[in-house]
């Protein structure tokens, strides 16, 4: 649904109608090639907080959909609004996502813990037979995973910049283990018309993106822009956050 995402066209990640979209502890236990100081983000082989990128794709999905639209940080999408960022995060890492709404923009500010790694997608797409489809398909894994490569296979334009300084994103697409999702009350799909996502778990779901690990920031102030295009959508995000990192002790 990121972050666009998308969710074929909601991912149907900033990840159905699927969308595309379109983080809050100390890392542990990442290799030392990931930890090189000179780089802003994790190298794609490596594992974040014991998993791989494609295992937090596939968490970030269960977060996104998991929030109450109510209170969900991704439909946030002025600095008017206020900062829900840290609603339901993670021990591990602290997501932060595209939007779900027809511009595709959004600014949003958050305050966040020292020591924090970020994940996001700069544009994913997750499949699924259920979630925004009418009538219900009956895809076997292979091809939902077919689906969101062909989506994902147009993306265009994508860039990170974090502080201004550019993150290469060329290598950090990457696939989903199969998961699940339990949908809450006045969930998030229902906010965005999907009148029958009701209230229970749903699976096989997959996801296809763009992904980053960010290593912690330092503290202060700083900026994480980031866009991407899909074309068969008519669709390209543009996100801006401006985080604040707390500083130690």
């Amino acid at each position: 649904m990121s972050s666009i995402t998308t969710h074929r066209p909601l991912t149907r990640s900033l990840a159905s109608l699927v969308f595309v979209l379109l983080l809050l502890a100390p890392l542990a236990g990442a290799p030392a090639a990931a930890r090189n100081k000179h780089a802003l983000a994790y190298p794609p082989n490596a594992k974040v907080a014991g998993k791989t990128y494609g295992e937090w794709a596939a968490a970030w999905w269960q977060w996104a959909f998991s929030i109450p639209a109510a209170d969900h940080p991704l439909l946030v999408d002025s600095l008017a609004a206020g900062d829900r960022c840290d609603v339901d995060q993670p021990k591990q890492v602290f997501f932060l996502g595209g939007v779900f709404n027809v511009s595709g923009e959004a600014e949003r500010s958050c305050t966040i813990r020292p020591g924090t790694t970020l994940f996001f997608p700069i544009l994913n797409f997750e499949a699924d037979n259920y979630l925004c489809v009418n009538p219900d398909t009956n895809f076997e894994v292979s091809d939902l995973r077919d689906l969101a490569k062909a989506n994902i296979d147009t993306a265009t334009n994508l860039a990170l910049e974090v502080d201004g300084k550019a993150v290469d994103m060329s290598r950090n697409r990457f696939t989903s283990p199969t998961f699940a999702v339990t949908l809450p009350e006045d969930n998030l799909l229902q906010a965005v018309g999907c009148a029958d996502a009701l209230p229970e778990t749903y699976q096989p779901i997959v996801d296809d993106g763009y992904y980053v690990a960010l290593h912690p920031l330092p503290p202060g102030k700083h900026t994480i822009h980031f866009h991407g295009t899909l074309p068969d959508f008519g669709f390209t995000l543009d996100i801006t956050y401006h985080l604040t990192v707390k500083p130690k002790g």
